[in-house]
């Protein structure tokens, strides 16, 4: 099976403002975000999709010209992907997305979602990983995705929110989703097609549009999974880490 990397990379970001472009250091974000990518993958084999044109000049002396505009307004990352991937003339089975905001990204995590999903049947048509929530904090914090899972690891729900919903923190028992998914590329070409569903908008989730409509998306447990940057303290807790 052959598996690309697509990184959908919007520049209008909220929270923190051209996100792709913004500088740490003196690097810009999605420069820091590839180069942990590349460490470890083939460039031949790695994309970003954006909508903006300054993005593409930057990734250029990273990955060539493996970039691809998709001007369309996208709801999401997956969206952007799911029209990118029609431009992209090498043919792949699947398509590893990975944010734009994962500096820390450690290339174990990709060889391990790559090998666990290639033991799976047709009919799963993702997966993703997971990592056991350390302490309340995280468990309350918004910015955060929390998973439940089904014991064959199939996910039932993701949510902004605790769940499940007991008022006690019970360790092992709460886990939280990062920025980076195996998709079919039969799945990712379909999901730009499916309308925008009622869980999904409500907690702003893309990968619920896939669970609503009855696709199969698994879940992996890794031991630690370096988060994405989704606002300016991000930013703080990245660089204290470095």
């Amino acid at each position: 099976m052959k598996n690309c990397i697509i990184i959908p990379a919007r520049n209008n970001s909220k929270r923190i403002p051209r996100k792709p472009l913004y500088k740490i250091g003196n690097d810009h974000l999605i420069s820091i975000t590839l180069k942990s990518i590349l460490k470890g993958y083939d460039k031949k084999n790695v994309y970003v999709c954006t909508d903006n044109q300054k993005v593409r000049n930057l990734v250029k002396k990273h990955i060539g010209n493996n970039s691809v505009l998709v001007k369309k307004e996208c709801l999401n990352g997956t969206e952007r992907c799911s029209y990118a991937i029609n431009k992209i003339k090498k043919k792949y089975d699947n398509y590893i997305i990975i944010s734009c905001d994962m500096p820390s990204i450690d290339f174990s995590v990709i060889k391990y979602l790559e090998k666990k999903f290639s033991n799976e049947d047709k009919f799963v048509s993702g997966a993703t990983v997971h990592t056991i929530v350390k302490n309340k904090k995280i468990l309350n914090d918004r910015n955060v995705a929390k998973i439940i899972l089904s014991n064959s690891n199939r996910i039932i729900y993701l949510s902004r929110s605790k769940i499940p919903g007991t008022k006690k923190f019970i360790k092992n028992n709460f886990y939280s989703h990062h920025g980076i998914v195996i998709l079919r590329k039969k799945a990712l070409l379909e999901y730009s097609k499916l309308k925008n569903s009622f869980l999904q908008k409500t907690e702003d989730n893309e990968w619920l549009k896939f669970i609503e409509n009855d696709y199969i998306i698994k879940s992996y447990l890794f031991k630690k999974i370096f988060p994405e940057i989704s606002t300016k303290k991000d930013i703080k807790k990245y660089l204290l880490n470095k």
